[in-house]
């Protein structure tokens, strides 16, 4: 009973803490070391060298001394993003999956035009 009214305690008073959490899983499953998700969750910027892996685009990308920081995503009240240089995440492995493409001579995806006049045609 006891462990329970501590749980309940660190919900009241830490209310981050299960955001927090699941962004340290999530940072070592990128590829970052238990301390670094450490300083990450703490909120401590740091610079990185080395290999980040995306599930969205079940790759490796090489992180080459860059910023690392989490950073409290002011639309949520209980959120955060993970920055790399500034860029959010998401857009950071997007940039990177690009710039590989590129480099395999494949020119990225580009959206169908959409309109009134526009159909497709078989």
């Amino acid at each position: 009973m006891q462990l329970k009214a501590e749980i309940h305690k660190i919900h009241d008073w830490l209310p981050d803490t299960p955001s927090l959490l699941k962004w340290g899983e999530h940072c070592e499953k990128m590829g970052f070391t238990r301390n670094q998700a450490r300083d990450i969750i703490g909120m401590k910027p740091f610079r990185f060298t080395g290999e980040l892996y995306s599930n969205e685009h079940s790759q490796r990308f090489k992180a080459n001394d860059v910023e690392i920081q989490l950073d409290r995503d002011t639309g949520k009240s209980s959120g955060f993003h993970l920055l790399i240089n500034g860029m959010r995440l998401i857009e950071w492995f997007k940039q990177k999956h690009k710039e590989f493409l590129e480099a395999l001579g494949i020119k990225p995806h580009q959206k169908p035009e959409t309109g009134k006049n526009k159909s497709i045609k078989m």
